[in-house]
């Protein structure tokens, strides 16, 4: 009798509280970190300019949209005249179009 699977699925059963509990720890940062900057945790998807931190200067830059996956990827192409900084106009120019 080959005992390998029976230790690997030992190891697997093992394992599968850490990974939940990592995960849930995880998500409870993000919910606590909501709670104190509810602007600091922004989904990908499209916002307001002015839900979105940082737009109170007038501009934002790429470490004000970091929490926004998509608008963090896309930036550069946003930023049509390349000063770093998306105003309003640059940021309502590149939304997607639904």
């Amino acid at each position: 009798m080959n005992i390998r699977p029976l230790l690997f699925a030992s190891v697997l059963l093992a394992a599968a509280p850490l990974a939940w509990a990592y995960g849930s720890a995880d998500d409870t940062k993000q919910k606590e970190k909501a709670k104190q900057d509810p602007y600091a945790v922004q989904g990908s998807g499209p916002h307001k300019f002015n839900d979105l931190k940082g737009h109170e200067k007038g501009y934002l830059t790429l470490e004000d949209v970091e929490p926004n996956s998509w608008l963090a990827g896309n930036f550069a192409r946003c930023d049509e005249n390349k000063d770093s900084r998306l105003v309003e106009a640059e940021y309502d120019a590149c939304q997607p179009v639904r």
